[in-house]
C-alpha cells in the first residue's frame, strides 16, 4: 500500500483569516468499503475491521441529508440545465469557428467562389442548447441511480496506529483522520468558515 508523504494538512479547519478549530462532524448518511467488505457506518469499521502494517485501501462513502432526499426530479432538471449550458456554449463556438473559417477562405481565394456571408448565431445555438438539455435530461436517470448506489465518495489508506484506526485521505501520511473520533461525531454540525474533511476531497457521481 503505497502511502506518500506531502506537506502538513489539517481538515476541517478554518481559512488562515480565522483561528477557529472546527467542530468534528460526519455526514447523515455513510458506509466504506475496504476491498470485498462493506460496513455500513464507521463505527461498524472501528469495531471490526483488522488491518495489517501494510494498512487496507478503502473508499469512504456519504450522503448528506438534503443528497439522500433529492428526488429524480431534480437530477432531471439539473442535467438538463447542464446539458443546455454546454450546448449552448458548443453551439456558439461552432457557429464562430464556421464565420472565422468562412472569412479566412474568402480571403485566401480572393472571392473566387463568392464572399462568405457569414451563418447566424441565434438558430445554431438554439438548436445545441435544445439538444444537450435533451441529452441531458435522459442521462438523469443513469446519474440518479450511480449516486444512490455509490454517494460521494473519499479514496485512501485505513492504517493502525496503536491499535487506533486512521484514514489517510488521499494516501497522504499527514491527512490522517482519526476514525474513533469520526465515528462519534454529531452528524453535520455546522462550523462557520470550515470545510469538513470529507467534502474537501469528495468525488460524486
Amino acid at each position: 500500500m503505497n502511502i506518500t508523504a506531502a506537506s502538513p494538512q489539517v481538515f476541517s479547519r478554518p481559512s488562515r483569516a480565522t483561528e477557529q478549530t472546527c467542530s468534528p462532524s460526519r455526514p447523515a448518511t455513510e458506509w466504506w468499503t475496504v476491498g470485498e467488505q462493506r460496513f455500513d457506518s464507521t463505527a461498524d469499521l472501528v469495531s471490526q475491521l483488522k488491518v495489517d502494517d501494510k494498512g487496507a485501501h478503502a473508499v469512504y462513502h456519504y450522503k448528506t441529508t438534503a443528497e439522500a432526499a433529492k428526488p429524480l426530479s431534480n437530477y432531471v432538471r439539473d442535467y438538463a440545465i447542464q446539458g443546455a449550458i454546454g450546448g449552448a456554449v458548443l453551439g456558439v463556438i461552432g457557429v464562430v469557428g464556421i464565420n472565422v473559417l468562412g472569412v479566412i477562405g474568402s480571403i485566401m481565394t480572393a472571392g473566387f467562389y463568392g464572399m462568405f456571408e457569414g451563418v447566424g448565431l441565434l438558430a445554431p445555438v438554439a438548436v445545441c442548447t435544445a439538444g444537450g438539455a435533451l441529452i441531458g435530461a435522459l442521462s438523469a436517470k443513469e446519474g440518479y441511480q450511480e449516486f444512490q448506489e455509490n454517494g460521494n465518495t473519499v479514496y485512501g489508506t485505513i492504517m493502525s496506529n496503536n491499535g487506533s484506526l486512521g484514514f489517510h485521505v488521499n494516501d497522504q501520511l499527514q491527512n490522517r483522520v482519526d476514525l474513533a473520533t469520526h465515528a462519534t461525531a454529531p452528524v453535520e454540525e455546522n462550523t462557520p468558515n470550515c470545510t469538513p474533511w470529507w467534502q474537501q476531497s469528495q468525488q460524486t457521481y
